[in-house]
């Protein structure tokens, strides 16, 4: 029975169970190469950072205040996604981390980077130009994001109803 063991124990670490194997490795690309993959592109300081339980999922979303745009359109607040961690090529960065950031639009406004299409925010000022003002939209959301009117409209017709129930109270007394 003795001689099994190691056999079966060399069977199961060959055969068994294993979770994906995650590798990132990038060229190293100036910022004007990385427009031809990732067209917008801005420089921001990290506002948010995902919770340590969001990671593991797949994907996680900072939120960036946009100091300047190099390309494309980018409110002065946005969300962008990236792999939950740097062997699936996403990005990690801590409160307050200034960086240029290359991303890509992945529909309906929402921003998509890794790790291969960030930079130091100087150099790629110097490689690009100052650029221009984020647009004037701010708040959580992707770059883009509608404005909800059925929530004001809800939100009025809400108030009107109050209004109404109020001065009826009022004329009965």
């Amino acid at each position: 029975m003795k001689p099994l063991l190691p056999l079966l124990l060399l069977i199961v670490s060959l055969f068994g169970p294993a979770g994906p194997a995650r590798a990132c490795s990038c060229a190293l690309l100036e910022p004007n190469q990385l427009l031809e993959f990732a067209p917008t592109a801005f420089v921001g300081t990290v506002m948010e950072v995902p919770a340590v339980a969001a990671r593991g999922g797949g994907s996680v979303a900072y939120t960036f205040e946009v100091e300047t745009v190099l390309a494309g359109e980018v409110p002065s607040v946005v969300d962008v996604t990236t792999a939950d961690n740097s062997a699936a090529c996403g990005f990690e960065a801590t409160l307050g981390t200034r960086m240029a950031v290359f991303a890509s639009d992945e529909g309906n406004g929402v921003l998509s980077s890794g790790l291969c299409s960030t930079t130091d925010a100087d150099l790629a000022i110097k490689a690009l130009g100052p650029g221009t003002p984020p647009t004037g939209s701010s708040g959580h959301g992707p770059a883009g994001a509608v404005f909800d009117w059925q929530a004001v409209w809800l939100g009025a017709g809400g108030l009107v109803v109050v209004a109404g129930v109020w001065f009826a109270g009022r004329r009965q007394s």
